[in-house]
């Protein structure tokens, strides 16, 4: 799978669908990438706390349903 992150240089302007400039591009399986994201949002939720991280994404909270949907694809049904 490749991954291409791309850059916006006005992303709260309402022109999100612009051509945004690549920043990084890597190639990995979807475990290794899932692995690399569950771990990189536990740790900032670790870091931040949920109200905090709601406070510092203008009142969005964390998506903890979506990271437990993601650590259940990653390793299986029964190990949340």
């Amino acid at each position: 799978m490749v991954v291409t992150i791309l850059w916006f240089d006005d992303l709260w302007s309402g022109l999100a669908d612009q051509r945004g400039r690549p920043v990084f591009e890597t190639t990995q399986d979807a475990q290794a990438l899932g692995t690399a994201v569950e771990g990189g949002a536990r740790r900032l939720l670790d870091e931040l706390g949920p109200q905090e991280y709601e406070r510092q994404w203008f009142e969005h909270p964390f998506p903890l349903d979506a990271l437990d949907r993601l650590h259940t694809a990653i390793t299986g049904p029964d190990t949340v």
